[in-house]
């Protein structure tokens, strides 16, 4: 039966679960490739080296803060730390 996809873009649909159970999909032109890209994506899920391909899309103010908010400066190095944050890293 015929998809809506049909006779567009890549043929092959290689879809895993990454180690929080979230699916993924990627398409690709050969099977052999798709059956790849599976079997690459399970063996690193399962050895614990998966990595998001959508991490990367984090922006370093909203990841900063939270960081800065786990450390365990003394208080005077927070002073710093927050202090270069500010005017350094992400200036307004």
């Amino acid at each position: 039966m015929k998809t809506a996809r049909h006779g567009t873009g890549r043929r092959w649909l290689a879809s895993y679960a990454d180690d929080t159970g979230r699916r993924h999909a990627k398409s690709f032109d050969r099977k052999m490739d798709a059956e790849r890209y599976v079997t690459l994506m399970a063996a690193d899920v399962a050895r614990g080296r998966y990595l998001d391909p959508a991490g990367g899309r984090t922006l370093f103010g909203p990841y900063a803060q939270p960081w800065l908010a786990a450390q365990t400066f003394d208080p005077s190095s927070r002073v710093q730390v927050e202090l270069r944050l500010r005017i350094h890293i992400q200036p307004n």
